[in-house]
């Protein structure tokens, strides 16, 4: 269920388009109007030609817990509707992969959920060092979407799914540096830094190389979000999200 302030903001900066995942009171949960909101930005950057960087960040301290509890029960209800709603979160996912823009996520605080699936479909994460990274779908009775699992055992490694994905294991800033989760780790206060770093180094690549070969690396995978959530779906309506799902999300 949505609210007045669940919302993905989104400020062009000259090359940089920031989209903020804005949900006060909330660890920037994620709502369906949220994801498709997402996937509306990602969009219509895609066409920009004056932007070359996304950057995907929270609102205040944290990025984001993860997707919206009472929306994921009561999606749980039925195939049909467990189906649309796994769908709309794929797209924003599979929008946010296939840019041809350089995506960059800016983690802090809870890196939950949804939100580690978002910092997951981005090209690079710069992360502070009060990160805690975690899928916790094993918890919760769900099975994740295909690119999820594609992604961070390309980036960790399968040691690190397994121990993500089935043990629930949530991990702390600097073991997603050590196990190549994240790119970069830096103090509090220090990804707008971190950002202008990242800003002045693209700056010295040409855009039609670094557009291309993302277009390389892309074509290794399957990208339809239609193909990526069959598990998720039959997960969310026979994996008891409701029971599972709420003794989880009270420990935040």
């Amino acid at each position: 269920m949505t609210d007045l302030d669940d919302r993905v903001l989104l400020r062009v900066d000259q090359e940089v388009a920031t989209l903020t995942l804005s949900r006060p009171g909330k660890h920037n949960s994620l709502t369906r109007r949220m994801w498709r909101q997402l996937t509306e930005h990602l969009t219509g950057l895609a066409d920009d030609p004056h932007v070359r960087i996304v950057v995907v960040r929270g609102e205040g301290t944290t990025f984001s817990s993860g997707a919206d509890l009472p929306e994921v029960i009561e999606a749980a209800g039925s195939d049909e509707s467990a189906r649309a709603f796994c769908q709309e979160v794929a797209g924003a996912l599979v929008a946010l992969a296939a840019s041809p823009k350089v995506t960059v996520a800016l983690l802090s605080h809870h890196v939950s959920g949804g939100g580690a699936e978002i910092a997951l479909a981005c090209d690079l994460r710069i992360a502070q060092d009060d990160a805690q990274f975690s899928v916790p779908v094993a918890r919760m009775g769900l099975v994740p979407d295909r690119l999820t699992v594609r992604r961070l055992i390309s980036l960790g490694g399968p040691a690190t799914a397994r121990a993500v994905l089935l043990l629930a294991r949530r991990l702390d800033a600097a073991h997603c540096l050590r196990v190549g989760l994240v790119d970069e780790v830096v103090v509090a206060g220090g990804l707008d830094g971190a950002l202008a770093s990242l800003r002045e180094d693209l700056s010295r690549t040409v855009e039609y190389s670094t557009t291309h070969t993302k277009a390389l690396v892309l074509r290794e995978e399957e990208l339809a979000a239609g193909d990526l959530v069959e598990e998720f779906v039959a997960s969310m309506v026979h994996g008891g999200v409701a029971d599972h799902g709420r003794a989880h999300y009270s420990s935040l």
